[in-house]
């Protein structure tokens, strides 16, 4: 019996680690599409107006940098 309650425990953790994990890959795929749409208004402003807006490049750079940050690359 005491086996079975310690394999429960072990699930349990195993469990969470797990939700954690999901979470995370969820949160870097919102980032990364956030990006990509970024890179496409930078991409049109540019083609359009040959000009692109700064808070739009401030925001490329500050998800650029989270992503970078989120995945542990410099």
């Amino acid at each position: 019996m005491l086996e079975t309650v310690w394999a429960f425990v072990g699930m349990r953790n195993y469990k969470d680690e797990l939700i954690k994990y999901l979470k995370y890959k969820k949160h870097v795929s919102y980032i990364h599409t956030r990006l990509m749409e970024l890179r496409n208004r930078i991409c049109k402003q540019a083609v359009l107006y040959g000009d692109v807006d700064a808070v739009t490049r401030k925001l490329y750079i500050k998800y650029t940098n989270y992503l970078k940050k989120l995945n542990g690359t410099k």
